[in-house]
């Protein structure tokens, strides 16, 4: 495995500063800053469908982006932000405090399979784009197959089940749709996307 471009992650701290001193910081915010009180931002992660491969990898990677948010961790999950290279050791703990949060979440919203994977790399910034480049498909094939998927809802459907059954299969297959259509600028993809997003289709 290549060489980590993120610093190693020093022991957990076992306490959490939260005195405001002077400090280098990233953008117009601080990784201290994002902890207040002693206490990291918790999220219940109890319906969330844990990624299993390509097939969820694209509902699955919106979810997490709202979740690393609502912990304030996008930055450095998504992004590979770090500290300031003055940083000083309160910001630096803060920023490690953090990172070890966002890898602890990757237990409980990933397959077995996969962690045997991540546990790999020792950032979650790492963590995130080994699954984006194993799983994230942005390519015309992608886009017809999902319609494809889409569409085959309607014969595979019991008609003996409640609607809501349907609807429950629809849905992550239609936003997955939209947010292929999405990614490209394509002109085609664009006019998909944007037949999408009309109230009758």
């Amino acid at each position: 495995m290549s060489k980590s471009l993120y610093p190693k992650l020093p022991t957990p701290p076992e306490e959490i500063p939260t005195e405001r001193s002077a400090m280098a910081t990233l953008g117009s915010s601080t990784f201290l800053s994002r902890i207040k009180e002693d206490k990291l931002v918790t999220i219940k992660l109890d319906h969330i469908k844990q990624l299993t491969g390509q097939e969820n990898y694209i509902i699955w990677e919106s979810t997490m982006r709202l979740v690393w948010k609502g912990m304030k961790t996008c930055g450095m999950v998504v992004e590979g932000l770090q500290p300031a290279d003055d940083a000083d050791k309160d910001e630096v703990t803060a920023y490690t405090a953090l990172c070890y949060q966002a890898s602890a979440i990757y237990i409980q919203v990933v397959s077995t399979e996969i962690l045997e994977k991540l546990v790999e790399f020792e950032h979650p910034h790492e963590m995130w784009k080994y699954l984006r480049t194993e799983y994230y498909r942005d390519t015309a094939f992608a886009l017809i197959s999902q319609i494809t998927n889409l569409a085959s809802l309607s014969t595979t459907y019991d008609l003996t089940q409640p609607v809501t059954v349907f609807i429950a299969q629809f849905e992550p297959e239609w936003l997955r749709l939209s947010k292929l259509a999405k990614a490209s600028k394509d002109s085609y993809r664009q006019t998909v996307a944007k037949f999408l997003g009309e109230d009758k289709a």
